[in-house]
């Protein structure tokens, strides 16, 4: 495939997006093809390494904010329907009753999930203050008793240490945690997107 190929089934792909963000991301991938070509690849060489442009493209819609893949996509329906699609708008009508709950039911379900999986954050977060306040309040003790009783300080500063070392751990994993649920929540809404996105229409 040549690189006008490339960028004419990208840009049929991508037709969706307004006119100053579509030429933005055809200048990049032009540019990058010819960095390539530039650096001792065949141009054929440089468009494979890219992908096949029509995953690229839906890749491309399903990176955009999910209100401007519902407004492309709105706009991509009713240029169908102008086509003579009438029919489709009928039938989106009368099923509105059907397919209208069971959206505010998807979208409600797709919340709860993030809300939980957001409040786990937040709970290994407070386990991690939690841990790390008892090991300041040890470390007070240990200091308050070091002259009334020893034993006690000795005690309070070894515990000190114990809860600090489980500050660290605990924390270390909650970041952990935390980085992989704020993924899968990118990732939730990105299905969400490709979904409405759908396939390239033929």
């Amino acid at each position: 495939m040549t690189l006008n190929e490339f960028l004419r089934e990208l840009e049929n792909g991508i037709m969706q997006l307004d006119e100053s963000e579509r030429n933005s991301r055809l200048g990049y991938y032009a540019e990058m093809i010819q960095d390539r070509v530039e650096d001792g690849m065949s141009e054929a060489e440089a468009v494979a390494s890219i992908g096949d442009p029509d995953e690229l493209a839906r890749t491309i819609l399903a990176e955009q904010p999910l209100p401007a893949v519902v407004r492309q996509r709105i706009h991509k329906e009713k240029e169908k329907r102008s086509g003579g699609g009438a029919w489709k708008t009928v039938l989106l009508i009368i099923g509105a009753p059907l397919w209208f709950p069971l959206l505010l039911a998807f979208a409600a379900v797709v919340l709860a999930i993030d809300v939980v999986l957001i409040a786990l954050v937040i709970v290994l977060f407070a386990v991690v203050l939690s841990f790390a306040v008892a090991a300041i309040a040890a470390i007070i003790g240990g200091i308050y008793f070091i002259f009334k009783d020893p034993p006690i300080a000795i005690a309070g500063f070894a515990a000190s240490l114990i809860l600090a070392g489980l500050t660290i751990l605990v924390f270390v994993g909650a970041k952990a945690a935390a980085k992989g649920i704020f993924k899968l929540i990118a990732l939730m809404w990105r299905g969400v997107k490709r979904l409405i996105v759908g396939k390239k229409d033929k």
